[in-house]
């Protein structure tokens, strides 16, 4: 007997599993038809067998996927696990690639049974009816299904509801409880589905078939209306995305529904949107600014008029008749939105789409340039994407551009551009950048230092801690035996780095033995630079792409830094500084650092080091939690297939074993060690992180060192407490600096808290210079308290520490929309 009706899944990229705001809407409208339905949402590092068997907890009837092109690798994996423990379970996917590329899912994997066409709330109610033996199959529309060895296309449902107020007929997920208003900043809401323009390189036409429908303005303020009241009382606005593919497109409705909004005044939201800027007026911007709109996006996708012209941006064709006029008035009207937003104070971004058909090298320069001209505060430097129910998908050929299916998984397909539009420079105000938010390079870094974990729990950023392990392979490492032991034992959510030296495959990265691999895969090659040290670009778009256009690493020996000017070495908007103890001569400036830092009790840090997210490479040697090899969050893989849990350990297992026994093995290893080290009797235990691999140092160097620096783990402690809070976006704006101070022996007393007291004298106080925060942490006890004003400056005062002072840069670190 099932107890749930519906279980709606979305796998994401990183985060494991997010709640979808489309599967949301249907789960409402089967809420008031008596239907037990529910969404499947991160479950922690769990393997692919748990996480199967926590989605069948419930005995789901039907489990629905929501199928993009990138994600249905992880859904056909789950689909296969869920077949493999339940044969009974009715396995659906809905979605842009269940739409457009049903056939292909249906061929490619026997474990699912049906694909839903274009938006499904009606036919999941009648799939649901099927399966309880009320309707034959076969009469459902919108679906196609396997029927023996043949595949049936059952003809397409008619769009709901033929008026302009349709969509009403549809409940609301916030208004029926099935989304938590606190979640309402994640998720956003609709107002309207649909879009009436013909662009050739997008599906949102192709998705409404060229129609668009409204809720009723009414509707639309009665849920923001509920979620003001309910996220009353939050520390700060809670902003929400509209997800509209067209917000202002019926420009009446667009700013009646603004005026209702700025009659609300409203004190706990805010909002931002998409808006094409021909359907604006002078009117719409102070109207966006009273409704509680903090920032637009205008898509510019090209800067060049005879490309606006072929992709069909403006009009349906024709431009070449009168010189491209209308999408030469299109770029300036995009210039006057711009203008016009950043005058009534509201933040402005914009997206392009490079390696557009037809278009030239010089025309995708011209598009960069464009966007330095617009001024806005930040841009998506984007590249095409050919995608299935779009025009493109049937002309690109005549373009020189294809679409390739890769080895593992006949989608996503990799497009390959006409010309390389990789080699274009992104501007300093590009997305993904600044790379120190980005949450591949914080996973990078918990592979590398070790030491990320130390604070997962106490900085709300599931970038991190809702992660599994990350996996460092130096190739040939045997791909085929990490697919399988992906597949049957390690967190679903771990990750793999793929840590590269030289050449790489000329089509991009991974290569083509992980190029559609069902868990998340991020490379890092090594380049030697010409300053010194080395470079490690972080998911580059190819090897011949500018510097500026990869995220990175810099990586210099620690004794090569000048500890007085680390601004010199790094580019800190797209780069990571991370300095490296590998040498005798290393571990001696370490030293030197830690004897000069010591006298001054603490340690004042310039604002290059919050911009760059310094790091220690191996820092979880240094710190004060507990080393983390036993905990297996992270495991390096060599050419023959063994496992070290650190770069300076020796192999203890390999690929394919059971996680458990490999935790084992080094936990054992750690009883022993430890023993013969005499750890419970030193006088610095209570701070050391133990290592259990301290490289050229040895054991008893290590112990040494750390026993003639107590203070040290302070300095790494605070150095990776500050990489988080940046990466999470919690510094203050207007931040120019930070300093260190350890509480050890100069402030007595506990901390009151769930679990036991914790003595500050074992804490460090973090403050953020030129602002009046500050945080007083104990990362063994994931501790992480905010202090701010005159209890920050009490502090300070107590311990001696100068009060908080402004770097002599100028410059300080902020948001971008």
């Amino acid at each position: 007997m099932s107890d749930l009706d519906f279980l709606f899944v979305w796998p994401a990229a990183i985060d494991g599993f997010a709640r979808h705001l489309g599967a949301a809407h249907i789960q409402a409208y089967l809420k008031l038809r008596g239907v037990q339905a529910s969404q499947f949402l991160h479950p922690g590092n769990v393997s692919l067998d748990q996480l199967t068997a926590r989605m069948l907890d419930r005995r789901p009837r039907i489990v629905g996927f929501s199928c993009y092109d990138l994600n249905y690798p992880r859904v056909r994996l789950l689909a296969e696990r869920i077949r493999r423990f339940s044969p009974g379970t009715i396995i659906v996917c809905g979605g842009p690639a269940a739409t457009f590329s049903d056939r292909v899912i249906l061929d490619d994997c026997p474990a699912i049974d049906c694909c839903v066409r274009y938006e499904g709330e009606s036919t999941a109610l009648e799939l649901l009816e099927w399966v309880t033996g009320k309707r034959p199959l076969e009469s459902i529309r919108g679906i196609t299904y396997r029927s023996g060895q043949a595949v049936v296309r059952t003809p397409d449902r008619e769009l709901a509801g033929p008026g302009a107020q349709s969509l009403d007929e549809f409940p609301d997920p916030y208004l029926e409880g099935v989304i938590p208003p606190a979640e309402a900043g994640s998720v956003g809401l609709v107002t309207s589905r649909g879009c009436t323009f013909s662009c050739t390189y997008c599906n949102f036409r192709t998705v409404s078939r060229g129609r668009i429908r409204y809720h009723s303005v009414e509707r639309v303020i009665s849920v923001l209306s509920f979620l003001e009241r309910e996220l009353a009382g939050a520390d700060t606005k809670t902003e929400i995305p509209f997800q509209d593919d067209n917000l202002s497109l019926n420009r009446g409705r667009f700013h009646h529904l603004l005026s209702r909004m700025a009659e609300l005044r409203f004190q706990n939201l805010s909002f931002n949107g998409m808006m094409r800027p021909d359907l604006l007026t002078e009117e719409s911007f102070p109207l966006l600014r009273a409704a509680g709109f903090a920032w637009l996006q205008f898509g510019v996708e090209s800067g060049a008029p005879q490309v606006l012209g072929v992709v069909k941006r403006v009009r349906l064709g024709g431009g070449e008749k009168d010189g491209y006029r209308l999408e030469k008035d299109h770029l300036e009207r995009v210039a006057w939105a711009v203008g016009r937003t950043r005058r009534v104070g509201l933040g402005a971004v914009s997206t392009v789409i490079l390696g557009c058909p037809g278009e030239t090298e010089e025309q995708g320069r011209e598009t960069v340039e464009f966007v330095r001209r617009l001024n806005v505060d930040s841009y998506s430097h984007g590249f095409l994407k050919v995608h299935a129910g779009t025009e493109l998908e049937h002309t690109c050929g005549d373009f020189g551009i294809r679409r390739v299916s890769l080895r593992l998984t006949p989608l996503p397909r990799r497009t390959r551009l006409a010309y390389p539009a990789h080699r274009i420079p992104m501007l300093d105000h590009a997305h993904p950048f600044p790379a120190r938010t980005n949450a591949k390079m914080a996973l990078v870094l918990r592979l590398l230092t070790g030491t990320t974990e130390s604070y997962s729990d106490a900085v709300p950023w599931n970038g991190i801690g809702a992660c599994g392990p990350v996996l460092g392979l130096s190739p040939p490492a045997p791909a085929s035996a990490v697919h399988d032991w992906f597949s049957a034992q390690l967190p679903y959510n771990a990750v793999v780095c793929l840590m590269l030296d030289g050449p790489t495959p000329p089509d991009g990265l991974p290569g083509p033995d992980w190029a559609g691999a069902p868990f998340e895969v991020c490379t890092l090659r090594a380049v030697p630079h010409a300053a010194g040290g080395s470079l490690w670009r972080l998911d580059e778009i190819a090897v011949d792409a500018p510097a500026q256009n990869c995220m990175a690493i810099r990586a210099l020996p620690l004794a090569a830094v000048d500890w007085n000017d680390l601004a010199g070495p790094v580019d800190p908007a797209r780069q990571t500084l991370l300095l490296t103890a590998d040498t005798a001569g290393d571990v001696q400036a370490l030293e030197a650092v830690c004897a000069t830092r010591e006298r001054a009790r603490g340690w004042n840090l310039p604002l290059a080091v919050l911009q760059s997210c310094l790091s220690i490479a191996d820092s979880c040697r240094w710190a004060s939690a507990p080393c983390p090899a036993p905990e297996g969050i992270r495991w390096f893989v060599d050419d023959t297939g063994g496992l070290s849990p650190c770069r300076c350990a020796a192999r203890v297992g390999e690929v394919g074993q059971n996680p458990a026994v490999l935790r084992e093995a080094v936990q054992c290893l750690q009883r022993t060690e430890m023993e013969r080290r005499q750890c419970a009797a030193c006088p610095v235990a209570s701070s050391c992180s133990r290592c259990l691999f301290p490289g050229a140092l040895g054991a008893a160097g290590f112990c040494e060192f750390r026993r003639r620096h107590p203070e040290l783990p302070a300095l790494v402690d605070g150095l990776v407490l500050a990489r988080l809070l940046v990466q999470a976006n919690l510094v203050p704006e207007g931040a120019t600096g930070f300093s260190i101070h350890s509480l050890r022996g100069r402030l007595q007393g506990e901390f009151a808290r769930a679990g036991g007291p914790v003595p500050l004298s074992e804490c460090l106080l973090l403050a953020l210079h030129g602002t009046s925060a500050g945080y007083l942490c104990h990362s063994r006890r994931r501790l992480l308290v905010s202090v701010a004003g005159e209890q920050l400056r009490t502090l300070q005062t107590l311990i001696g520490a100068p009060l908080s002072r402004s770097s002599d840069s100028g410059r300080t670190i902020g948001r971008r929309p």
